[in-house]
């Protein structure tokens, strides 16, 4: 269980088998930044931060699976998806992340103008997905805590 901080060195986290909490360093020591996304998916530890003017690219950051350090694994192009989805470098909101338990699976998920568009890591397209309208509540609340609001289901052999 993670819990992030952006105004401070360390965020902290609790591991289950150990029953312990731990400190865990952040990709920058010091945040000054809002956090965009902090999740998991496909059983790695991700993190993007909020940069007002992110220009046409920004990074995603991977946490080692032994805890020793984060990683930019990916760096995301919004200039690619501009012509199709007018709007995307100023407007998008980060919903979640999909895939991811091969290599080379993984997208994420932006939601802009009423539609859901994914970016696919492997081939760096960009594709509508649906229309969704939210509210302007709901669209807040995204911008405030993302990772709070949006949850990817999946299918599961367990009954839960």
């Amino acid at each position: 269980i993670h819990w992030p901080s952006c105004q401070s060195v360390r965020s902290i986290y609790y591991d289950v088998n150990q029953d312990s909490l731990f400190p865990l360093t952040m990709p920058h020591r010091l945040l000054t930044k809002e956090l965009l996304y902090f999740a998991e998916s496909g059983g790695h530890l991700l993190f993007i931060e909020s940069i007002q003017n992110w220009g046409n690219q920004f990074d995603v950051w991977v946490l080692e699976s032994n805890y020793s350090h984060w990683f930019v694994k990916y760096r995301v192009d919004l200039e690619m998806g501009a012509l199709t989805f007018p709007g995307i470098m100023y407007e998008v909101e980060v919903l979640c992340f999909l895939g991811g338990e091969v290599e080379g699976d993984l997208c994420l998920i932006f939601y802009l103008s009423c539609q859901v568009i994914s970016y696919n890591f492997k081939d760096r397209s960009f594709r509508k997905v649906c229309n969704l309208k939210l509210s302007l509540g709901d669209i807040d609340y995204v911008r405030v805590r993302p990772w709070f609001t949006v949850h990817p289901c999946m299918e599961t052999i367990f009954l839960v």
